[in-house]
């Protein structure tokens, strides 16, 4: 039989064994051997990179990463659910109390910050329902373009501060900022400077920082939100987010599942479950702009042994798709459009750039450019009554803000749910004034001759996706 106290009374109960919660890890006290070798075991995550290592050929290492610490007898607590649903569907089950910390009470009402931060109505649920269930740790999941950034302000007018809002990347902290100070909320961004001080009540740094700097700042923080959370999979930053003892623990991402890793579970180890998802076709219309995705069908002939050699081959080198980009971005400038092609690699850039900076006005946005520049191009474009043709790199294209996109072209391939989801956001938010704007979203469905080909699965899985995102009646084939 499970017996779980209420939250605010702990138990004294002589359970089989005792599961304490502390902040960010839980631990198991008095538990049989046999039950945390079970915990062991499912709490895991098989590493895709393992056959790569010398440990994994030499038979000492399984492959498999674990989240159960043996040694320290605890795991995270953003698992804990995942632990007690292990425990229910044991062919013993297992007597245990769970003994809660104390949480801080919140300062606002979901009321009074609905009418000062004007929410759409799914901005005002989420706050809403963080009030009411007293949730203090858990994923939201809202598409690109959404309003993330506002929930977070609304995040932190409910809960109060210290407040730890922890990104990837100078450009976003920058974007919060400014959003923090437009409604009046106190804060820093702290990207070089490394004062371990509240210097605001809220503070915008970088994983880093918090990872290898701020100790009082992650020890004494009474929020920590991580925006854009599906990077929590990697290693750092999962270390770096594990050291933050918060006790109130948000995540915020368009796509909180679908890492190429396998390391989902990681994200839910540090903020807790999924309670609150929406997906971009529950928006698009009203407060996403409306969108359609068209695969064009490519011939691919390249060949290699490695995929490195079939991706340059079939996609940066191809001159039949590249040939493509050009008639679509041709098509596109003379409906007026301002037009983003999304490539993988610097080379890919440079062959775009030569087929179009003698015709178009073009902007190029890379990793190689500093922050102030990019951050200038972005401003050049949104103040264009003209058509343009924006290219992107990876690194470049985060950060992007141009809410007149009117089509994205995918010429990167690749088969990541979130890279692609993400980057289909860029061009989702809904043009500015009264203008009414329906995003065109381009990608290529590579023909290579086998079905089995690299390229070809890619694109399969790419239609498949956009069909789940979008609604099988907005995505085309030609």
């Amino acid at each position: 039989m499970i017996r779980r106290p209420p939250r605010s009374t702990p138990s004294n109960s002589s359970a089989a064994s005792d599961v304490y919660k502390r902040q960010h890890y839980t631990f198991v006290k008095d538990a049989p051997t046999e039950i945390e070798k079970r915990l062991y075991e499912l709490l895991v995550y098989k590493d895709p990179q393992a056959e790569y290592t010398t440990a994994y050929l030499l038979g000492k290492w399984s492959g498999y990463r674990h989240l159960y610490n043996l040694k320290r007898h605890c795991f995270p607590t953003g698992l804990l659910s995942v632990v007690e649903d292990i425990l229910s569907k044991l062919c013993d089950p297992v007597d245990y109390s769970i003994d809660y910390y104390a949480v801080p009470e919140m300062v606002s009402t979901p009321d009074r910050i609905t009418d000062a931060l004007d929410l759409r109505d799914y901005q005002a649920d989420v706050i809403q329902k963080v009030f009411d269930e007293r949730i203090h740790r858990g994923l939201i999941e809202m598409p690109t373009g959404s309003g993330k950034t506002r929930v977070e302000i609304a995040l932190v007018k409910l809960i109060g501060s210290p407040a730890l809002i922890i990104v990837h990347r100078y450009e976003l902290m920058q974007q919060i900022h400014r959003e923090m100070t437009r409604f009046g909320i106190e804060s820093i961004v702290m990207h070089r400077e490394r004062t371990d001080e509240w210097v605001k009540p809220v503070v915008i740094t970088s994983y880093y920082n918090v990872d290898n700097f701020l100790k009082n700042l992650r020890s004494s923080a009474k929020l920590m939100i991580l925006d854009d959370c599906h990077r929590v999979g990697a290693r750092t930053y999962y270390r770096a987010a594990m050291k933050c003892k918060a006790p109130y623990r948000f995540g915020l991402t368009a796509t909180p599942e679908g890492r190429s890793d396998n390391a989902d579970i990681r994200l839910r180890a540090v903020t807790g479950p999924l309670f609150y998802s929406l997906k971009p076709k529950d928006l698009i219309g009203e407060w996403l702009a409306d969108a359609e995705v068209i695969m064009v069908k490519v011939p691919v002939s390249a060949r290699g042994f490695t995929y490195n050699e079939v991706y340059t081959k079939g996609i940066v080198r191809n001159d039949e798709r590249n040939r493509a980009i050009a008639q679509i971005v041709e098509h596109e400038i003379s409906k007026g459009s301002k037009v983003m092609i999304i490539v993988n690699r610097l080379a890919h850039v440079s062959i775009l750039k030569k087929m179009f900076v003698d015709r178009y006005e073009t902007f190029v946005i890379t990793g190689k450019k500093p922050p102030k520049l990019r951050r200038w191009i972005i401003d050049k474009v949104n103040t264009l009554d003209s058509p343009c043709v924006i290219i992107a790199s990876p690194v470049g294209e985060e950060g992007i803000d141009i809410p007149d996109l009117d089509c994205i072209i995918l010429a990167s391939g690749g088969k990541a749910p979130i890279q692609i989801l993400q980057r289909i956001g860029r061009g989702l938010r809904r043009g500015t004034g009264d203008r009414v704007k329906r995003l065109r979203i381009y990608d290529f469905y590579d023909l290579q001759r086998s079905r089995k080909s690299m390229l070809r699965r890619h694109s399969e899985i790419r239609y498949k996706l956009y069909v789940e995102t979008f609604g099988f009646d907005r995505v085309r084939l030609i």
